[in-house]
């Protein structure tokens, strides 16, 4: 996730987890045990939703699956982030007068993604506020709220497409960033909510947030699925109205699950890892629940899954914003948890740049330095619970041995499915498990405190036009593991359909972290683990490596 955060009292921006100083190793925003939360490094900053991912605060032990923001733009964008553009650092803002024709998928309606030029572009100064604004979950808010919304929307549909306040033009800032338009590949998420509360003249307007990270709250929220309403999109999964709750492990089928099996299935993958960040690559927040609420949430009968399941696309749908606030909203959770947990000091990262219009029509040059702090933007979030901060996935055996994991008998029946270091690359093309040799085993607490094992997928390539997604699991006895309700799921890996002439295919990487996991499969003291993967959709997608590795702090 990556991860995402918000820009002026509106703009949540997005960098991801591709972005990393080079005097800092791969460290994934997420909240993970004893873990700088994110690395960055000075090449490439990508957009996309996908790869990627402690403990404790005060008095609570959350495991390693705690919620893993991982950053980028702390919202992030995931694989896609390994996009090899050799930028210097920091990462400067876009020239707007060089945007050019975005790389749009075949079948796509026809999009000019390009804002309009400008000669002087100012620099962005926190804005002064006589109160604090708070953002509210999407399905809590009154009928009062959801008017000014409506209007507000309904006003920005309405300005001009030449405008760059209309929604069109705010749509087009992620196909801009995210389509090829610029050279520079990255995304912000631009700049509404100051520009909805100027149109309906209310300074204390603040976007909504998809709270799909707490029950009541998974289903697209009521103002949203209003056909009636500036809020409505046509272009939404039929199977996926109110009140089916979203499947944050979704692999393109329905699987019908009671909505007590789909909550609990969705707390533990919000709350299931920790890792390292790819580098390049993204987070796990990100990589999992940010991209497939995307993919649920499309029409699967477009032909790129428009309007949400496609970057150049995505934009066009209302919810989007609520859903990146929501990401946007979690990056604050990880941080108020304590511990090691708070933002990148390196100057690469905090001076990076991009320009959005913002509520008066100007363009404004933005740092990430500046995104920081809500509350110096002036809006913080509706206090909600966090469930998933409490669950805990159980592990199927203790399993210590091969033997073990897969019997005799079983490891037979699999023989075709277990690789070797020689065998590398591979056609992920059926599920695969390897034995993967520990650097060290029976490690001491402080040890684990210092570095964190980490497993490492390298060289994962495949078309960027595709979505692809395949989920890793240690140690799993099933033929086919199953998903993440249980201890053994260790992450997934998922990608966006993205689409950029410069480069069709997408290499980068995926990092999990597997002390606390070992430690619940009590298989600290083994010297090797049984590593699965098993792909869910994407075809021709090719794994260079697989290892286990330590990250330090």
């Amino acid at each position: 996730m990556a991860s995402t955060f918000s820009l002026s009292a509106t703009v949540p921006i997005t960098l991801t987890s591709s972005l990393s100083p080079s005097s800092q190793k791969t460290s994934q925003l997420s909240i993970v045990r004893k873990r700088r939360p994110y690395s960055i490094r000075k090449s490439s900053i990508s957009c996309e939703a996908t790869n990627g991912e402690g403990d404790t605060s005060s008095k609570t032990k959350f495991d390693r699956r705690d919620l893993l923001v991982s950053l980028g733009g702390l919202y992030g964008v995931a694989n896609l982030a390994s996009d090899p553009f050799a930028l210097a650092a920091p990462i400067e803002a876009p020239d707007l007068s060089k945007c050019r024709k975005a790389d749009l998928p075949e079948g796509a309606k026809p999009t000019n993604c390009c804002p309009p030029t400008a000669a002087t572009i100012l620099d962005y100064k926190f804005p002064k506020y006589n109160t604090v604004r708070v953002r509210p979950a999407a399905h809590l808010a009154d009928i009062a709220y959801i008017a000014k919304y409506e209007k507000a929307i309904k006003l920005m549909k309405a300005l001009p497409d030449t405008d760059p306040r209309s929604f069109t033009q705010q749509a087009s800032v992620h196909c801009a960033y995210c389509d090829g338009a610029y050279h520079q590949v990255g995304f912000p998420d631009l700049e509404l909510q100051r520009i909805l509360g100027k149109l309906i003249d209310d300074p204390t307007f603040a976007l909504p947030f998809w709270n799909w990270d707490s029950a009541k709250g998974m289903p697209i929220p009521a103002m949203f699925a209003n056909t009636s309403s500036p809020l409505y999109d046509t272009l939404r999964d039929a199977k996926h109205q109110p009140p089916n709750l979203v499947d944050l492990d979704f692999n393109g089928t329905d699987e019908n699950l009671s909505n007590a099996d789909q909550i609990s299935s969705n707390y533990k993958v919000i709350a299931y890892r920790a890792g390292d960040n790819s580098d390049p690559g993204a987070g796990s927040l990100e990589n999992n629940a940010h991209g497939l609420v995307h993919f649920w949430t499309g029409d699967r009968s477009q032909p790129n899954t428009e309007n949400m399941g496609n970057f150049y696309s995505a934009g066009k749908d209302p919810i989007f914003y609520a859903h990146h606030s929501n990401v946007d909203r979690l990056w604050t959770v990880w941080k108020i948890l304590g511990g090691k947990r708070r933002d990148f000091t390196d100057s690469d990262w905090l001076d990076a740049s991009f320009i959005f219009y913002d509520e008066n029509a100007k363009p404004v040059k933005v740092k990430v330095r500046d995104c920081l702090d809500t509350k110096k933007l002036g809006y913080v979030y509706q206090k909600v619970d966090n469930p998933w901060l409490k669950t805990k996935p159980q592990p199927k055996k203790i399993i210590k041995k091969l033997e073990k994991a897969i019997g005799v008998a079983h490891a037979a029946a699999l023989k075709t499915n277990f690789v070797t270091p020689t065998q590398f690359p591979i056609v992920l093309d059926k599920t695969i498990s390897m034995v993967v040799q520990r650097p060290k085993k029976s490690r001491s607490k402080k040890q684990k405190e210092d570095e964190e094992e980490v497993l490492v997928i390298d060289n994962i390539e495949f078309e960027k036009n595709m979505a692809v997604k395949f989920d890793v699991f240690i140690n799993d006895e099933d033929e086919v593991p199953t998903g993440p309700d249980t201890t053994e799921f260790a992450g997934t890996f998922v990608s966006l359909p993205h689409k950029h002439k410069h480069h069709e295919k997408m290499k980068t990487r995926l990092r999990l972290g597997l002390t606390d996991l070992l430690e619940d499969l009590d298989a600290d003291d083994d010297e090797t683990v049984v590593v699965t993967l098993v792909p869910r959709y994407g075809t021709g997608v090719s794994i260079g490596s697989i290892k286990i590795d330590f990250a330090s702090d």
